[in-house]
């Protein structure tokens, strides 16, 4: 298994999610402040969760293969 995809989107997950993190969280709209803290907290953390399913895959995939080489 060639896990250099993997690592490809592992790391624009990552870059991801802290792009998400350090976005404003207030945007002034016209007669009121719409709070997009939590929004970001959430979309930050999902895109974290998903880079660490993706590591979790590809460790398991290389444990099985190196299990068969025993």
């Amino acid at each position: 298994m060639n896990s250099f995809p993997f690592s490809q989107k592992i790391d624009s997950y990552q870059n991801l999610s802290k792009e998400i993190a350090s976005l404003h969280i207030t945007v002034p709209l016209n007669m009121l402040c719409l709070n997009c803290d939590d929004v970001n907290k959430e979309l930050s953390a999902r895109a974290a969760r998903l880079a660490d399913r993706m590591i979790q895959y590809v460790v398991d995939q290389n444990r099985d293969k190196n299990r068969g080489y025993v």
